[in-house]
């Protein structure tokens, strides 16, 4: 499915990461980042993941075939549209619109007046 090379960790890179979990599960972050996405953002987000939820339905794909067209994991792809992390690199969004045979256009503009 995904012609992407995989690469290993080593025993020390593991433990990395799970001495890094169990930091964090000691500690959870409690209080957002006044420097984080606010609503508004996170309503962009989850516009953008209703289109492409309607945009494979509308093509009659399943989550597993656009994944598979995308190069994503189609667990991932499930997790995007379900909203369960809508946090999607910029390169996952620009691979699920070719997928689905659109294009991505990105741009800044001007927040709304207060």
């Amino acid at each position: 499915m995904n012609d992407r090379p995989r690469f290993e960790r080593t025993p020390e890179q593991r433990a990395e990461e799970r001495c890094i979990r169990v930091m964090h599960r000691e500690n959870p972050v409690r209080v957002v980042p006044t420097d984080t996405i606010d609503g508004a953002d996170v309503a962009q987000l989850l516009k953008f993941v209703s289109l492409i939820r309607r945009e494979r339905e509308a093509q009659g794909l399943s989550v597993e075939q656009l994944a598979e067209r995308a190069g994503v994991d189609p667990a991932a792809l499930a997790r995007l549209e379900s909203a369960q992390n809508f946090n999607p690199t910029a390169a996952t969004m620009f691979r699920l619109a070719r997928a689905l045979g659109k294009s991505l256009t990105v741009g800044f503009t001007s927040p709304p007046a207060a």
